[in-house]
């Protein structure tokens, strides 16, 4: 879990896509950069991002408090497609990848296999 500058959890509602007005998918995460690193690397095999290759992060937004995180997700999942373009546009006017603005990396080298075992393994058993 990431946490902000006074060691308070941080929670992120983001938007990955495959292209400017693609698909989209949103989701919420405390750890936005392995969560989109799993994503990008399809990771969760035959999950929604896999299958429509949603591999660009192209929005997000911070939270301090889960339930607020995830109240944002349902809403935005709730809008329609012209909305989520608006937010997206609004922080993101050129649909750039994130990605590289978050890592401050040209590649980013993710934590052992093992810890995506175990998480894939938690998502398996949910």
């Amino acid at each position: 879990m990431t946490q902000n500058y006074y060691g308070e959890p941080t929670y992120y509602v983001y938007i990955m896509t495959n292209k400017p007005k693609g698909t989209y998918y949103t989701g919420i995460t405390s750890d936005i950069v392995t969560r989109a690193y799993q994503h990008r690397n399809h990771l969760f095999k035959n999950s929604f991002t896999d299958k429509y290759k949603l591999t660009k992060l192209v929005w997000f937004e911070t939270h301090r408090e889960v339930r607020n995180a995830i109240s944002r997700e349902k809403l935005i999942k709730r809008y329609k497609r012209d909305w989520k373009e608006n937010l997206i546009v609004q922080m993101n006017p050129d649909w750039d990848d994130l990605w590289f603005s978050i890592t401050n990396v040209k590649q980013y080298i993710p934590p052992p296999i093992e810890y995506f075992e175990k998480i894939l393994k938690e998502f398996q058993d949910n």
